[in-house]
C-alpha cells in the first residue's frame, strides 16, 4: 500500500482483510480454546468467543458452513478444537476466525473448577434439602442483593408491588459480575443480615456468560449463605444457568421475576379466597338462621300445644269442680224438698236431740217456718 496516498477507514480495513486472507499460514488453521459468550442467532449462524487464560478471539460459524454434517453444538465453558481461517469484519475493523469445523476437546477449565468445588461442597452436605429453610407465608420485609442499574431491580419491585403491595423492599446494592463480585455480594448480604434483618433475601442478576456468573461460585459466598438464618432465594442468570449459589440457596428461582413471585403471595388469590369464604360463611349463617327459625317455630307450636292442653285440662277440672260444688250446694238439696231443722240456732241431725214441746225452725228452699214438736221417736 503506497504511503503517500490517503485512504478511508473502510479501504484500510479492506486492505488488512485482503492481506490476512492471502496469508497461507492463517488459512485452514486449527485452534483450541474454551467457548464463551455463545450466541445462536435466529438466522442459524453461531457467534462466540474462543479463549484461553491469556487471550481471546471472536469466531463466526455460519449456517452454510455447518451443512457438511457437523452436528456438535458447543456450550459455554466447553473446551473445543476449531478449524477455520482468519478474516476481518470490515464494518468494525476487527479480526475474527471464520469457522469451518468444530469438535469437543474436553471440558473447559472453569467448568472443571466448578465441578470440583460442587462435589466437595456436596460431600459436606451444604446442598442437602434437610437444611433448606421454608419461606414465610406473608413476609413483611424483603431484602434484595442486586445492581441498582439494569432491569432486574425494576422487574423485582414491579412484581412485588403487583402481587403484595404492602411488603417493604430494601435493596442492598452490589457488583454482580467481574472482579470483586463475590466480595461485593457478601458485603451487601451482611448488611441485610446484620442491620435490616428482612424475612427473605433475594440475590438476583440477569443472564450472562459463565465468566460473568463466576462470582456466584465463590466458596466463601456459598458457605455464608449456608450458615445464614434468613431464607435465601437465588435468581442468578437465566433458567439454564446454574451456579453454586443456586444449589446452596433455600429456593432457586429460574429468573429474578420468578424469585419475586415466590417470595410473596398473590393478593388476588387471597381476595378470591376471602370472597369464597364470605360466600361460605353467608351461606352457613343463612342455613343456621333458617334452622333456628324452624326450631323456634316448632318450639312455639309445642309450647302453644302444651298451653292449650293445660287450659283445656284446667277448664275440665273447673267444670268438674263446678258440678261438685253444685251437687253439694245446700240450696240444691232444699230445692228437692228437703229442709234443715234448727233448735236454738243449732242444726238438728238426730231425733234424740228433740223432745215433745220443743220449738224448732224449718229452713226451706224458700223461706222458713216455725214448728212445735209433739212426739219424737228414736
Amino acid at each position: 500500500m503506497p504511503t503517500e496516498e490517503i485512504y478511508s477507514v473502510s479501504e484500510l480495513s479492506g486492505y488488512i482483510r485482503y492481506q490476512l486472507e492471502q496469508d497461507e499460514a492463517l488459512r485452514n488453521i486449527q485452534v483450541q480454546g474454551e467457548i464463551s459468550n455463545f450466541t445462536a442467532h435466529q438466522s442459524g449462524h453461531w457467534y462466540f468467543t474462543l479463549k484461553d487464560s491469556d487471550s481471546q478471539i471472536s469466531c463466526a460459524f455460519f449456517k452454510g458452513a455447518r451443512n457438511g454434517g457437523n452436528s456438535y453444538k458447543p456450550m459455554p465453558g466447553d473446551q473445543v478444537k476449531v478449524r477455520g481461517s482468519i478474516s476481518v469484519y470490515v464494518p468494525r475493523g476487527t479480526y475474527q476466525l471464520m469457522i469451518s469445523g468444530i469438535s469437543p476437546a474436553g471440558e473447559g477449565d472453569l467448568y472443571q473448577q466448578f465441578l470440583k468445588l460442587k462435589n466437595q461442597l456436596a460431600s459436606e452436605g451444604l446442598f442437602d434439602t434437610r437444611y433448606k429453610k421454608s419461606l414465610p407465608l406473608i413476609p413483611n420485609k424483603i431484602g434484595v442483593v442486586t445492581s441498582l442499574t439494569g432491569a432486574v431491580i425494576q422487574d423485582i419491585c414491579n412484581t412485588l408491588k403487583r402481587r403484595w403491595p404492602g411488603v417493604e423492599v430494601i435493596v442492598s446494592p452490589a457488583r454482580m459480575q467481574g472482579e470483586g463480585c463475590a466480595e461485593s455480594v457478601m458485603n451487601a448480604f451482611d448488611i441485610l443480615n446484620q442491620k435490616i434483618k428482612p424475612d427473605v433475601i433475594i440475590i438476583a442478576r440477569g443472564g450472562g456468560s459463565p465468566e460473568d456468573l463466576w462470582g456466584f461460585n465463590d466458596e466463601r459466598l456459598v458457605r455464608k449463605v449456608f450458615n445464614n438464618t434468613i431464607p435465601v432465594i437465588s435468581a442468578i442468570g437465566h433458567e439454564t444457568d446454574f451456579t453454586l449459589l443456586d444449589f446452596v440457596a433455600d429456593v432457586r428461582a429460574p429468573t429474578p421475576t420468578a424469585a419475586a413471585e415466590l417470595s410473596v403471595p398473590d393478593r388476588n388469590d387471597y381476595i378470591s379466597r376471602l370472597n369464597q369464604w364470605d360466600q361460605v360463611i353467608s351461606r352457613e349463617i343463612s342455613h343456621f338462621t333458617l334452622f333456628r327459625r324452624q326450631w323456634l317455630d316448632d318450639l312455639s307450636r309445642q309450647i302453644q300445644f302444651g298451653v292449650d292442653a293445660k287450659i283445656q285440662e284446667s277448664r275440665n277440672s273447673l267444670r268438674l269442680l263446678e258440678n261438685t260444688i253444685e251437687h253439694l250446694d245446700i240450696r240444691g238439696i232444699l230445692a228437692r224438698g228437703f229442709s234443715i231443722i234448727t233448735k236454738d240456732k243449732k242444726r238438728v241431725t238426730q231425733a234424740d236431740e228433740l223432745k215433745a214441746g220443743d220449738r224448732v225452725t224449718l229452713h226451706l228452699y224458700e223461706g222458713q217456718a216455725e214448728a212445735n214438736i209433739e212426739t219424737t221417736k228414736p
